[in-house]
């Protein structure tokens, strides 16, 4: 009689955990347990956006003025000693009209007036958006002080990532798959049978940390830009420090244990 509830118990977790897993049961009673892990490790790169702005009498004015503060920080960026710049891109380009701050006072604008008057045409301002990526990631602050120093607008952090995170999510499926088992040791003994081979594991969702992930997709970048090198760098007038996480990585497994007979 013992033996039959065993099996009973044993064959009723089976196919209670089949169902929330959504795996069908298999012909012999099982244990069906869900494993969860997690492992980390130290940033290997940071992510810096800033705006950089220039301003003419005409529109290529205001861009030759833009690129030459673009270049510029650039240029320090590249060649502070203990900061190490993998790439900088640009997400936009934007170059607007300006005018005075009465033009469409009481009124908007009609095409008529946009060149006459409180509406007449002042001069243009042009903008981008960068984003650099840097090490070592301790260096962030600092980066970002020298870019507000050299006339960058808004600098923020705008990430942390790996350069390579395969190893990461290994460990955290391996310490998945580790729980699974602790769990199906515990249930087999609270039932009173012995735990046998595994039969199948299911991956189940794999979660990052949103600071790592990066949105790729078609963008236009500004043309590259030549970095003569300056004779003499800038240095940080306000060492600024930044607390960096490590990257987390978490994984979820499905597994089956035959129970062995």
């Amino acid at each position: 009689m013992l033996v039959r509830t065993t099996l009973a118990l044993a064959a009723a977790l089976s196919f209670a955990g089949a169902a929330s897993a959504q795996i069908a049961p298999p012909d012999r009673p099982t244990i069906v347990v869900t494993g969860m892990g997690k492992a980390s490790k130290p940033a290997e790169f940071a992510l810096l956006g800033f705006t950089v702005t220039g301003e003419g009498k005409t529109p290529a004015e205001a861009l030759k003025a833009m690129n030459a503060t673009r270049e510029k920080i650039e240029a320090n960026l590249r060649g502070q000693k203990e900061l190490k710049v993998i790439e900088v891109t640009a997400d936009n380009l934007n170059v607007q009209d300006t005018r005075s701050p009465d033009c469409g006072r009481p009124r908007p604008v009609v095409p008529a007036m946009a060149n006459t008057g409180d509406c007449a045409i002042l001069g243009a301002v042009a903008s981008t958006m960068l984003q650099a990526r840097l090490q070592p990631p301790t260096k962030l602050g600092d980066a970002a002080s020298l870019v507000a120093q050299l006339g960058g607008k808004a600098p923020r952090p705008n990430g942390t990532g790996l350069l390579n995170r395969r190893a990461l999510d290994a460990e955290a499926t391996k310490a998945a798959v580790a729980d699974a088992r602790r769990e199906a040791e515990i249930l087999a003994e609270a039932a009173g049978v012995k735990l046998g081979a595994i039969l199948r594991i299911q991956d189940g969702d794999t979660r990052f940390d949103m600071r790592d992930i990066m949105v790729t997709g078609h963008r236009m970048d500004a043309p590259p830009l030549p970095l003569p090198a300056p004779p003499v760098m800038e240095r940080v007038e306000s060492p600024t420090a930044i607390t960096i996480r490590d990257i987390e990585a978490n994984a979820r497994v499905t597994v089956v244990f035959a129970i062995a007979p």
